[in-house]
């Protein structure tokens, strides 16, 4: 700070240029060299260029200084963050690894031997390690979500749990996991450990996602973790965690705009170069536009985010909230401009010669598609921070993750679910389309889109995991699943006539379908709300149950109709909503057409077999 204004220190202006001039020298020429969805340099390609990145005090800049790490304060790792960032790997691999990997801060709240055996082997070796929090049964609140459980028997703990979306655990030395010792639901219950390797007991499985560089499932069976890598004490483990969550939020931040001014550049370069209708594009005032807006989007965003650094770093003011919003603000920042970039270079910038079309897809796409053993897809609505409502290019990504569960005969059954604890989704984002013209074209295109709830025939199972309150168009699109666990705290309403409109997508079509005629006119003439009990007693939902125990009972259900053949299943998903618009006779002519079919199949005779030898049946979906 000099003369009262926030600016960078000198110190700090010559790390940033350093590490750009680095990022342009050494790491993008060796990443040049990669196939594009790469995620990872050749040993013999890293280790020099991790070897120069020591060199020059750039390694594990987020380790303290006295145990080999570069020491900077979160300004200046936020500093290293977004110019680490700049390279096609840089969402999720920041400087290709050339800087190292810094063990979790976390580890340096342990004891002086716990430093010594981990956190300064993990600096000095570049250790790969992980950090488990998340599960099944949610994410967005740890403290009560945790199911993992850990019982103390003598000078050991016993580990039994699972763990969901773990970076890294594969090929890692060791790593923090968080299971509970208290009781369900209680903060002060969840401890921390430090799991060296791979012991007994221990699986780990890739969960395939949308980018190439996939994270984990990992299931403890009876792991055994001696005592003294018990990390901090008992019922400890919340207040280690969010250390971790909370300033790990800055340099993320940072890490996105990175990506976004990298990719802006990408569009100004082109807009001086592309030439139509005799002016360049950077002659155009709308491209102008949008060059800045996104210019200035950034600059917003990178204060917010020193703010946030500075504030961890002088001890003064909320952190916790300064970090949230510097972090929503920045992705939500970077999507926008990476999506201004490819449009801006039209068909180029989805192609795979420029990193655009990778940068979108992994850290600006709010649908995520995430694949679990046994054939069982999760769709989730990610936008927390708009309460998981929609626009235009999240209609778009929402479309191709339905059309993937309909065309991949590896999934047999699809989970959709929203982001955080609170709502499922609220439908469209409504500020998003205000003086957004639709083309008279349009109009009465109503399978564009391709969604669920639009029609899309997707004859698999679909489950509806309600997380929080589910409303319009949020509402339509559980409407249209088959299977539907919700939260206790939910509630639903279709409240699109309040606001001079009608709930389409299925809304007038589906909800008197499946309720009886003057209940379903209430809901939607009126338009208020109805709590979960409701919903469960009219029908409408299949199981009521508390926040936390939603995704593990969705999953249940889905690995029991996963279980089944899948033809088979499908089969009756179809004759189901066929039936509904034909007269019984066809139907039962249908019906047995397809069961006439179905006998045929392999699927068929291994049920007849299995049943016959009193085993359970594997079923191929042949």
């Amino acid at each position: 700070m000099s003369n009262d204004s926030w600016e960078l220190s000198e110190e700090l202006r010559q790390i940033q240029d350093t590490v750009s001039r680095f990022m342009a020298a050494e790491v993008k020429p060796a990443e040049d060299k990669l196939p594009h969805d790469a995620y990872e340099l050749p040993p013999e390609v890293l280790l020099p260029l991790q070897k120069k990145a020591r060199d020059i005090g750039l390694w594990c800049v987020r380790s303290p200084e006295e145990y080999g790490g570069a020491g900077l304060s979160l300004l200046g790792q936020a500093v290293v963050a977004e110019e680490a960032a700049k390279c096609r790997m840089g969402a999720y691999v920041p400087a290709c690894g050339a800087f190292g990997a810094d063990p979790p801060n976390a580890i340096w709240l342990g004891t002086p031997d716990q430093i010594q055996r981990y956190g300064v082997p993990g600096i000095e070796g570049g250790k790969k390690i992980y950090f488990a929090i998340s599960e099944a049964s949610g994410g967005a609140d740890p403290a009560r979500s945790i199911r993992a459980r850990a019982v103390r028997k003598g000078g050991k703990y016993i580990l039994n749990g699972s763990k969901m979306w773990i970076t890294g655990a594969k090929g890692a030395d060791w790593g923090i996991v968080f299971a509970r010792t208290g009781e369900q639901g209680d903060r002060g219950g969840i401890t921390s450990f430090i799991v060296n390797g791979n012991p007994e007991g221990m699986s780990l499985k890739p969960i395939p996602v949308i980018r190439s560089y996939s994270p984990y499932e990992i299931t403890f069976k009876d792991v055994e973790v001696p005592v003294e890598d018990r990390l901090g004490e008992e019922g400890q483990g919340f207040a280690i965690c969010e250390k971790w969550l909370i300033e790990g939020r800055i340099p993320y931040a940072a890490g996105t705009i990175g990506v976004a001014q990298a990719a802006l550049q990408i569009a100004i370069d082109w807009a001086k170069e592309r030439e139509t209708f005799r002016t360049k594009l950077a002659d155009k005032q709308a491209i102008q536009w949008m060059i800045a807006d996104s210019e200035m989007e950034l600059r917003a965003a990178r204060l917010l985010t020193w703010q946030a650094a500075w504030i961890a770093d002088l001890g003064r003011g909320d952190l916790k909230v300064a970090s949230s919003i510097a972090k929503v603000t920045a992705t939500e920042t970077a999507n926008r401009v990476v999506d201004r970039a490819i449009q801006i270079l039209g068909g180029l910038g989805v192609s795979q010669e420029l990193p655009l079309e990778r940068w979108f897809w992994e850290s600006c796409m709010s649908i995520d598609l995430d694949l679990l053993d046994g054939g069982i897809a999760v769709i989730t609505l990610n936008r927390p921070e708009k309460r998981n409502a929609l626009d235009a290019e999240h209609y778009q990504a929402l479309s191709q993750a339905w059309i993937r569960v309909r065309d991949d005969d590896a999934i047999r059954v699809a989970i959709v679910t929203g982001a955080g604890d609170k709502v499922f989704s609220a439908g469209a984002d409504l500020k998003s389309w205000i003086g957004r013209k639709v083309p008279m074209s349009e109009l009465w295109q109503t399978q564009k889109g391709m969604l669920l709830n639009r029609g899309l025939e997707v004859f698999k199972p679909v489950i509806a995991a309600v997380n929080g309150h589910c409303l319009a168009g949020g509402m339509t699109l559980m409407l249209a699943t088959d299977l539907r666990v919700t939260a206790d705290h939910a509630t639903f309403a279709l409240s699109e006539v309040k606001r001079g409109i009608i709930p389409a997508n299925g809304g007038t079509q589906r909800l008197p379908a499946q309720l009886p005629h003057a209940i379903a006119m209430e809901l939607l003439l009126i338009g208020d709300s109805i709590d979960a009990q409701t919903a469960a007693r009219w029908g409408l939902v299949n199981r009521v149950v508390p926040a936390d125990q939603v995704m593990a009972t969705a999953i249940e259900l889905a690995r029991r109709v996963a279980a089944n053949a899948p033809l088979a299943v499908q089969a009756i998903k179809e004759l189901a909503l066929r039936g509904q618009q034909a007269d019984l006779a066809a139907g039962l002519r249908f019906e047995q057409l397809v069961q006439n079919t179905l006998q045929r199949t392999e699927d068929a005779a291994e049920g007849r077999q299995a049943f016959a030898e009193k085993r359970s049946p594997r079923f191929t979906g042949s």
